[in-house]
C-alpha cells in the first residue's frame, strides 16, 4: 500500500459520481492518471469522461478496470 509519507507528491481522490455534480467530478479529471472502475451500467459514462479527462490533459494516463473494462 502506497502512504504519503512514500510519496508525498501524490495526491490521491476517490470521486463517486453518483454524490457529486457531473459538473464538479469533471473538474477533478485534471490529473497525471484517472482509473474508472467500469460496470455494464456505466460504461458509456466512462468512456465519455476519459474523452473529457483526455481533452483537459492530452498526458492523462486513462485506465480502465472492474468487470467490463474490455467491453
Amino acid at each position: 500500500m502506497m502512504t504519503r509519507e512514500q510519496h508525498p507528491g501524490v495526491d490521491i481522490h476517490v470521486l463517486d459520481g453518483k454524490a457529486m455534480s457531473e459538473d464538479a467530478l469533471t473538474e477533478e479529471l485534471d490529473a497525471d492518471l484517472v482509473g474508472f472502475s467500469v460496470w455494464f451500467s456505466n460504461y458509456e459514462t466512462s468512456l465519455r469522461l476519459a474523452r473529457i479527462a483526455r481533452a483537459r490533459n492530452p498526458n492523462t494516463t486513462i485506465v480502465f478496470g472492474g468487470p467490463h473494462a474490455t467491453a
